[in-house]
């Protein structure tokens, strides 16, 4: 199996497109832990909300820590 190369940001964290760079830099392997979840059995509606539940669980966390980091100042 081929290791996954995610690319690396070119464009400063407050440029417009930044995020967008980022989803093209994820795509492809979040399209590949589908392939592979959807292969060993599970439903692509499952998979694909579990991502999304898990996304979301991420976001929560960096908010509360970068929230945290602006109270400790």
């Amino acid at each position: 199996m081929r290791k996954a190369v995610i690319n690396s940001p070119t464009r400063a964290s407050t440029h417009p497109f930044y995020s967008s760079d980022c989803r093209l830099a994820l795509e492809p392997s979040i399209q590949g832990l589908m392939d592979l979840a959807i292969k060993a059995g599970w439903t692509p509606n499952e998979v694909s909300y579990t991502i999304m539940m898990l996304g979301v669980e991420q976001f929560e966390l960096c908010s509360a820590d970068e929230q945290h980091r602006l109270d400790a100042h």
